[in-house]
């Protein structure tokens, strides 16, 4: 407020509404109020994804268009808000178990915005340099989220599918790549990728995509995926922890502050 920064006025309302979510989340756990403990966790993942779906919005596409000048970003105002739209829509019809007929459609718009959203992005472009592919990576469990999620209430596959395909792809994606991307910057190193964070990046997605696969085909030994999702997904951030701990523990390299 006091920089008067109104675009991220709505982070304040979405803080405080993850607020409610916890204390619903506490009072339900104790018993003081009748609602199931999944839900309030729920609407908080879906609260962060939504966060997460529109600041992917401002820094994937600036950030590829500032490191290849020559790679064409095209971004569509109108696209960027009806694929937030659809975002919310979805979810909230989700988060409200509003069923089939609103989940469903919403989800199948929602997934089919981001994909012609992120098109313009030219994630290919971004192929040869970790750094940036590793956003775009993030994004792109987005639309396959949103599919799973109209598939899930459809009854097709099973309902914590897409939690995982938000949570570890979508979510813990741009994570990865973004805690790098800063830590490097913030300790004045270059930004770019090299093999630690690569393997950081694959291991993510990896873990992801192993996650996804115990929910869709369980006969495959779902026990052991799910294990095999943790050691990946613990193994990308361990990398990270090793990396950059010593770095972040240090001054930065030009000598300034911070």
């Amino acid at each position: 407020l006091g920089s008067k920064n109104e675009r991220n006025y709505f982070v304040v309302a979405l803080l405080a509404a993850l607020g409610t979510a916890n204390v619903i989340f506490h009072l339900a756990i104790v018993g003081a109020l009748d609602v199931a403990p999944h839900a309030p966790i729920k609407f908080a993942l879906y609260l962060v994804l939504a966060l997460v779906a529109i600041m992917a919005g401002r820094v994937v596409p600036a950030f590829t268009g500032n490191a290849l000048p020559k790679a064409r970003i095209v971004q569509r105002p109108m696209i960027d808000r009806l694929s937030i739209a659809a975002t919310l829509a979805a979810l909230a019809a989700d988060a409200l178990e509003l069923g089939p007929w609103f989940v469903a459609p919403a989800g199948f718009a929602a997934a089919a915005l981001h994909a012609v959203r992120q098109a313009g992005w030219s994630p290919l472009a971004t192929l040869r340099r970790p750094i940036l592919w590793s956003l775009h990576a993030g994004q792109a469990w987005f639309p396959v989220g949103f599919v799973l999620l109209a598939l899930a209430s459809l009854g097709v596959v099973a309902p914590a599918v897409p939690l995982h395909a938000f949570g570890l792809g979508a979510m813990g994606g741009m994570i990865i790549a973004m805690i790098t991307r800063t830590a490097l910057g913030h300790t004045a190193r270059p930004l770019g990728a090299g093999g630690a964070e690569t393997a950081a990046y694959l291991l993510v997605h990896a873990a992801a995509a192993v996650r996804v696969l115990a929910g869709i085909a369980p006969g495959f030994g779902y026990a052991q995926l799910v294990a095999v999702s943790g050691f990946l997904w613990a193994a990308a951030f361990l990398i990270y922890f090793a990396v950059y701990l010593p770095r972040l523990a240090r001054p930065r390299l030009d000598g300034k502050p911070g």
